[in-house]
């Protein structure tokens, strides 16, 4: 058990509402590098408290997203400590720099907490029942803590929770308390309602958009159509002249529109006249393609090298080769960017829907000139993320505005702004050789991406040479172990910004292997699947989430006549997944009918919550698949709403079938795994369905014979 002290004889968050008395119980989540002996342990990780009224807080510096993660980790809790699920309230801090950077993303909420979170949790019990036995005078191994209450086995005489908080407070911490049994759980692993629910069904859930106070002016925000302008003239009469509208401020990049009301705001917004400087680099995506064409004959750095790839291609009976290529793409939330910002007496409060307050945070502070100890940001729930929220952006913009006119402004984006002013997933470009012996098995496999680097785009350093590791995952970290393996990244610049979304490399990477690993089976006359397991090692989780997937599926025969299947596996952040595809193309018309989804995660703690996100894995998988793409032209973005970004339609919803496999290892996340098999297991059935290959996406206009 690491650092994990008793914070009810120091002190605690000043932020939360814990009364005065509380048993609480700190510890470090597993990135941060604190010890007991430091003051601000308890905001440098999880904080699980007891007050005197029997109730237990969890301190949330996780951020909701939609994701379950604030119903789950208090299912945790409630576990540990023997409690009801309705007794465990989930406070959300104001952040503060010493809570650390909070990032939501990489689906670690639950992965990175459940340790600490139990520890934490069963230290706190023991105390309690360590109060009760000096109390009492009884033995500890003879008395139990259950639904809130200590209580003698055999004799039953019981205290509340509640009566025995100020003597346990008083207790060191114990070193290593005993988790509770897997076996012995009652709600870990049982299905549990969302505690967010109600409130979003209600109307009573606060997003960005709801925030208001006292003296609250929205800012609606002119931008350059080309990404590279910035602001030369300015006619602001016409803006002006809308009632509502109170002022104009122009900042290096964009004019802000102030009114008393958004729709108001947007009106002034469009009646500006700007003059846009623009450099004359201008973006084109038939160009930017031909550069990344370029680029793949670069030797690139290999990051993986095993055997001899230039020999096992050589002495190979079959060789092939093939090329694909994944558009830019945008993260599409449902809610556009949004937050309340408000700079005052040295101090900076931002408040709205953020996955990494810390990065805020720090933004802004150096957008206005404060220290970061000096911005408050407080999370709201978000209208969706996949990655977006981890972007400061809208947060710089309001602070910049609010700095500028001394009053709280809350910013607000429309749906063509999010579109062509955010932050996008890379394009790839990906060439692969592979060879096959006389038998048909795969000896010898290649596979270079052409790709830029989100993190170096996000963090520059001049120092950092070679690969992008972040690029390379799900290539070089593959479970698949032929005789000669090579894995090369070619690092490319992008004109464009660049962000995470959801699952980041690892879902453009997993079609291209899944997909090229196909090719490979049906050039080698040989079933998928078999194909695989020739490849992968016997202790490999993929082995069993992709024969669970066909045993599930009844492969390799379709449900039903006129339809095919396709099938796909791929681990990543800790996660292992399988899924089955069944589809019919009519007409050059495709219809996924039904997916069948199997994931191991080691153990679902909410198994409705990772369904969700299963079913939403799927759906944003698809959505990808058929028709998502960011183009340019002339340094401009061609898409800016859902008719020309066009997402997965309810109607296109396939049936999914969830199957969760549980094992005893170290546990995954569940947020990103899904969505990267999905789009090759559809192609591989779209293959199977009209012996046709699309190694470009969006596919739905390639198989119509359009593009």
């Amino acid at each position: 058990m690491s650092a994990t002290v008793n914070l009810s004889r120091r002190r605690f968050l000043r932020n939360t509402s814990l009364a005065a008395g509380a048993l609480v119980v700190g510890t470090a989540l597993p990135w941060r590098n604190v010890t007991a002996s430091e003051a601000d342990i308890l905001e440098s990780g999880v904080l699980v408290a007891v007050g005197t009224d029997g109730r237990v807080t969890l301190q949330f510096t996780w951020n909701e997203l939609g994701q379950g993660a604030m119903t789950s980790l208090a299912l945790v809790v409630a576990e540990e400590l023997c409690v009801t699920t309705d007794r465990v309230d989930v406070a959300v801090p104001i952040w503060e720099s010493k809570y650390g950077d909070n990032v939501t993303g990489g689906s670690s909420s639950m992965r990175m907490s459940w340790q600490p979170l139990r520890e934490a949790a069963a230290a706190a019990r023991e105390m309690l029942v360590g109060a009760y036995c000096s109390r009492m005078s009884y033995v500890p191994s003879d008395c139990k803590a259950e639904n809130g209450a200590v209580m003698h086995k055999k004799l039953g005489k019981s205290i509340p929770y509640g009566e025995l908080v100020a003597q346990a407070s008083d207790l060191p911490v114990p070193e290593s308390p005993v988790l509770k049994d897997r076996a012995d759980y009652t709600l870990v692993g049982h299905e549990t309602p969302r505690r967010d629910t109600r409130d979003k069904v209600l109307g009573r859930a606060v997003f960005g958009f709801d925030l208001a106070r006292p003296g609250l002016l929205r800012a609606a925000f002119a931008r350059c159509p080309s990404l590279d302008g910035k602001v030369g003239s300015v006619d602001d009469a016409a803006a002006l002249a809308i009632p509502g509208v109170t002022r104009v401020v122009t900042l290096e990049t964009s004019v802000a529109v102030l009114a008393n009301d958004t729709w108001s705001a947007f009106r002034g917004r469009d009646a500006l006249r700007v003059e846009w400087e623009e450099s004359g680099d201008r973006t084109d995506s038939a160009a930017y393609w031909s550069l990344m064409a370029g680029k793949a004959d670069d030797k690139g750095f290999v990051t993986r090298n095993e055997g001899d790839v230039d020999t096992g291609l050589a002495s190979a009976s079959k060789v092939l080769e093939a090329e694909y290529r994944l558009p830019f793409i945008a993260h599409a939330v449902m809610e556009p960017s949004s937050c309340t910002v408000h700079v005052h007496d040295g101090t900076c409060d931002v408040e709205g829907p953020t996955q990494a307050p810390g990065w805020v945070a720090r933004a802004v502070a150096e957008a206005i000139g404060l220290d970061t100890a000096d911005v408050h940001m407080k999370s709201t729930y978000a209208g969706s993320a996949f990655g977006r929220r981890l972007l400061p952006d809208y947060a710089i913009e309001g602070a910049l505005v609010s700095k500028e006119i001394g009053a709280p402004v809350q910013v607000v984006w429309s749906r063509e702004d999010e579109m062509r002013h955010e932050f996008y997933r890379p394009a790839s470009l990906h060439r692969l050789q592979a060879g096959l012996d006389a038998d048909g098995r795969l000896t010898t496999w290649s596979h270079k991406t052409v790709t830029p680097s989100i993190t170096a785009q996000r963090f520059p350093d001049p120092n950092r040479t070679g690969a992008d590791r972040g690029a390379m995952s799900g290539i070089d970290d593959v479970d698949y172990r032929p005789a000669h393996f090579r894995a090369t990244h070619v690092p490319v610049d992008a004109p464009i910004n660049l962000g995470w979304l959801r699952s980041v490399y690892d879902a453009q990477n997993a079609l291209v292997n899944e997909c090229f690993m196909d090719e490979l089976a049906a050039a080698a006359g040989r079933d998928p699947v078999e194909f695989r397991l020739d490849v992968l090692p016997d202790d490999s989780r993929l082995r069993r989430v992709l024969t669970e997937a066909a045993a599930r599926s009844g492969w390799p025969h379709p449900s039903q006549p006129g339809r095919s299947l396709g099938i796909a596996c791929h681990a990543c952040f800790g996660s292992y997944g399988a899924q089955m595809a069944e589809v019919s193309v009519t007409k050059g018309r495709l219809r996924v009918h039904r997916i069948v989804s199997v994931l191991d995660c080691a153990l679902a703690v909410n198994p409705n919550a990772v369904r969700a996100q299963m079913e939403g894995g799927v759906a944003m998988g698809l959505s990808v698949l058929l028709r998502e793409r960011i183009t340019f032209d002339r340094g401009r973005v061609l898409e800016g709403n859902f008719d020309d970004y066009d997402p997965l339609r309810l109607s296109e919803m396939p049936e999914v079938e969830c199957h969760l496999l549980e094992t005893d290892a170290d546990m995954g996340g569940v947020g990103e795994p899904v969505f990267p098999p999905t789009a090759p297991a559809v192609l591989n059935a779209v293959f199977a369905a009209t012996g046709q290959r699309i190694r470009e996406l969006p596919i739905e206009e390639r198989l119509r014979g359009d593009g």
